[in-house]
């Protein structure tokens, strides 16, 4: 079962216990750079030897990470694999799709707003040809009718967002942003993921 959204918790990092863990979380991370990772494609890893280099946009002589190239064969097989797996994703509850969906979609927008001078998108449609593109589609909201991409709203300052889904009763409860991080309408049966309070 996909957990509930939750947003992450605001560190102070005069603490320093906050800024000790996180200076080790960061060596953690920098001691892994230059790592090659698999293709995984059904459970299953796979190594080409055609690597494809990911470096440090401030430094590129500094490899971060390589991930092996796949071929046309493999590019197959990640699609027959994918059609598997959507049988038991057509199955999966239309509230659980929904959290997953709306998390994905979520770190699209955090990748946009990190990528794009710290500017929120101004439509989820954006995210498609956003740079990197976390999304190639956005999808449907299963609680809509027809092929109604999920809702979506950011303040008038353009800070918090929220994304949502109108939920088992088929109605917005949800009406958008305000400046405070808080949401406007009423906490009935929507779903959703958000930078702001989580509140109404």
């Amino acid at each position: 079962m996909v957990p509930p959204f939750k947003n992450t918790s605001l560190l102070n990092f005069n603490d320093e216990t906050t800024a000790t863990h996180m200076r080790k979380a960061l060596e953690s991370v920098e001691a892994q750079f230059g790592c090659a990772y698999p293709l995984i494609i059904g459970g299953k890893r796979y190594e080409t030897g055609d690597l494809l280099h990911s470096v440090n946009p401030s430094n590129y002589k500094e490899v971060v990470g390589s991930v092996h190239r796949a071929d046309s064969e493999l590019a197959d097989k990640a699609l027959d694999e994918a059609w598997k797996a959507f049988a038991s994703w057509g199955r999966m509850p239309a509230e659980q799709r929904a959290r997953s969906e709306l998390r994905t979609l979520a770190t699209a927008v955090e990748s946009y707003y990190i990528h794009n001078s710290n500017t929120l998108p101004s439509a989820l449609s954006s995210l498609t040809s956003a740079t990197p593109r976390i999304v190639t589609t956005i999808p449907d909201d299963p609680f809509r009718s027809g092929s109604t991409d999920y809702s979506y709203a950011r303040d008038s300052n353009a800070v918090y967002y929220v994304i949502y889904s109108y939920g088992r009763d088929r109605a917005a409860d949800i009406t958008g942003m305000d400046t405070d991080g808080t949401m406007a309408g009423t906490n009935d049966d929507d779903i959703f993921v958000t930078n702001g309070t989580g509140t109404f």
